[in-house]
């Protein structure tokens, strides 16, 4: 077991509970402060996700003769997922996603290096997904939290294999073997990952707005680890009382720690039940595996006010409260950008108040109205359907009357014989008294529409009647863009900007290899790997914000450099001399997919040089055009038969 990394404190003692309260007392200052949008995001969550509840249904069906459900219409989420869409489109969207320049005059190697190397992380670290989620969290309930770690990965791996059998004397036996069990340690992945934080489980200052939690005095979040990660972050030095811990082990989850107590107490006061995402698990009896409830604090302390040490400057020190009881974990952060790592991303501007609203919540009255227009129009229908019919008893033979099926005889009575039908049965004129709400949603959709600045173009419908022209198109484009563009900007310069500081941070401080990494973004580089070592990215790096416009459209740019390709012998010859026309070939096959460009270039072999053979000693390499070979040149395809191993 590696040295322990933590200040040790048993439980029990006056260090141990002194510090336990003092976090029990910013989790409990944060909670009162966010309990209070969790109702809101309960009622969110759970007509989006959740399935409808067995006993609400069969209420709403007793209530309704015709067992007609009401639908909820899903606009808003439509409008959510354009704005997630546009927005991924963005940010995701660019090569590579996180940009840099230098801030104090770091050179181009230096840039490239530090963009392939959080590119390598990107991609291998799976932080992709994670962002999709963050953004999709902002917009939906108003707040999306991801966090960041670095992490260096070793894989334990036992294997049975064959070895060679010993002698006596210790000599390999020839053709006998043994089988034994060996253990490999095999390193992995080395570098920053992220992971989500939903919005119920983050718990920052709440004396400051969210958006500012970077300038709080702590952070923390609420998450569960199994007691086997426990026991690995033990062995690693991060952990103690973990034998103790075993004492308060939760053995199924339907036992409550002093979280989740917390927490059930608010949903019976709302009467929200709690969402359960995975069904597939819920109710089951053999779900007994040991799992720990943890608060992960970040404070900013002072050492010798919290009895940590003796200075008198402020600290970052990380402490893990788990189930509520015992502290399992207090160490120095010790990271050098000396932040939080969580990083937040709200949708709307604010700077003043605690919390900002997501779209579901700002628009949920008007689809409220569109439901509602929508279920009545299908409620006033199906009664249209369903005859209404005025009978007379006493001359109809109610038996035949009520029963059911297709192609009923109805019978009169005796005493109605040779009087007219129509005395004994009459149907009542039904008016649709809905039938305006079509239309009428129509108008509401356009305004709901209007408030986000969501057009149909941008929703990938063309709204409205007859031809559409491009400017048309493109004008109505333009202007919800432009909505949406303030929101890109914003997320850039907040949740995005502080994300990429501590990307860069953490990689200066603990990345010690020399690899070569492949350069991220334009392949037109003569370069296409660089070597990256600790001293390459040394230096100071500038996030390059979004400027909240798409991403250029690759066909769009390969049409213009062909039509510019086509015209080029029209060009004067100063414009031949100075840029050259095959890059410019290469980068149009490169923006429509073509990969394998080398493959069809030529070799241009010296004349009198046998083809596949290489040149004299001594001589010097022969010069060609640009477009072709010089006369009495042979020219051999680097892939030809005559020319092996030349095509790598």
């Amino acid at each position: 077991m590696v040295a322990s990394l933590n200040k040790e404190m048993p439980k029990g003692s006056k260090l141990h509970d002194e510090i336990r309260d003092k976090i029990r007392e910013r989790y409990q200052m944060s909670y009162n402060e966010m309990v209070k949008r969790w109702p809101t995001w309960r009622k969110i969550i759970r007509e989006r996700f959740a399935f409808p509840d067995a006993a609400a249904v069969a209420i709403k069906n007793r209530s309704r003769p015709d067992n007609d459900l009401e639908v909820q219409v899903p606009f808003t989420w439509a409008m959510q997922q354009t704005s997630v869409m546009y927005l991924t489109s963005v940010f995701l969207g660019r090569n590579p996603i996180f940009q840099y320049t230098g801030r104090h005059g770091e050179g181009q190697d230096q840039v490239l290096g530090m963009e392939a190397l959080i590119d390598y992380q990107v991609q291998v670290g799976e932080m992709v997904p994670n962002m999709y989620t963050w953004i999709s969290d902002s917009l939906d309930l108003g707040l999306g939290v991801i966090g960041e770690y670095w992490c260096e990965e070793t894989h334990r791996v036992k294997r049975i294999v064959d070895k060679p059998a010993k002698s006596f004397l210790g000599m390999e036996i020839p053709g006998k073997t043994e089988r034994v069990t060996e253990t490999a340690e095999v390193p992995g992945y080395v570098g920053n990952k992220t992971f989500n934080v939903r919005s119920f489980d983050f718990f920052p200052d709440p004396r400051i707005p969210i958006r500012d939690c970077q300038r709080g005095e702590f952070c923390g979040r609420l998450t569960e680890l199994g007691f086997h990660e426990i026991q690995e972050r033990e062995a690693n030095g991060e952990y103690f009382n973990v034998e103790e811990l075993k004492k308060h082990l939760k053995r199924n989850s339907n036992q409550k720690s002093g979280f989740n107590r917390e927490r059930t107490v608010v949903d019976e006061e709302h009467d929200i039940p709690e969402v359960t995402l995975n069904t597939s698990l819920a109710g089951r009896s053999d779900r007994n595996t040991d799992y720990v409830e943890i608060l992960e604090m970040y404070v900013k302390v002072i050492p010798k006010d919290w009895g940590l040490g003796d200075s008198k400057y402020p600290e970052m020190w990380v402490f893990t409260l788990a189930n509520d009881v015992l502290l399992i974990g207090a160490r120095p952060y010790g990271m050098f950008h000396n932040r939080f790592p969580f990083h937040v991303l709200e949708y709307e501007i604010n700077g003043h108040h605690v919390h900002a609203r997501g779209m579901n919540e700002i628009i949920k009255p008007l689809n409220n109205v569109l439901t509602w227009m929508f279920n009545s129009h299908i409620y006033n229908v199906r009664k249209t359907i369903n005859n209404e019919l005025v009978v007379d008893p006493s001359r109809i033979n109610m038996a035949d009357f009520k029963r059911p099926g297709p192609g009923r005889i109805l019978r009169l009575k005796a005493q109605a014989y040779g009087t007219d039908p129509k005395l004994s049965i009459h149907q009542l004129n039904m008016n649709d008294v809905t039938r305006g709400h079509l239309n009428d949603m129509n108008n509401v959709k356009n305004f709901m529409q209007m408030i986000f600045g969501l057009n149909d173009s941008l929703m990938g419908a063309l709204g409205g009647s007859g031809r559409k022209t491009a400017t048309e198109v493109r004008t109505s484009s333009t202007f919800g863009v432009n909505r949406l563009k303030t929101t890109a900007e914003y997320f850039s310069v907040t949740g995005f900007q502080s994300l990429s500081r501590n990307l860069v941070t953490s990689t200066q401080q603990l990345y010690d290899m020399e690899r070569q990494f492949k350069i991220a973004g334009n392949s037109l580089n003569e370069k296409n790997f660089v070597r990256i070592t600790p001293e390459l990215i040394s230096g100071f790096f500038d996030f390059v914000p979004v400027d909240g416009t798409l991403p250029v459209d690759r066909m769009l740019q390969a049409n213009l450099f062909k039509e510019l390709l086509m015209g080029a012998g029209k060009l004067s010859p100063q414009f031949l001399a100075t840029y050259d026309i095959g890059k410019i070939f290469e980068h149009i096959l490169q923006l429509n997919g073509i990969k394998n460009i080398e493959s069809f270039k030529i070799q241009v072999v010296p004349d009198g040089q046998q083809p596949g053979l290489p040149a004299p000693q001594g001589a010097a390499p022969q010069g060609g055009s640009k477009m072709g070979a010089n006369p009495g040149e042979t020219v051999v395809p680097l892939n030809s038969p005559q020319n092996p191993g030349v095509n790598q």
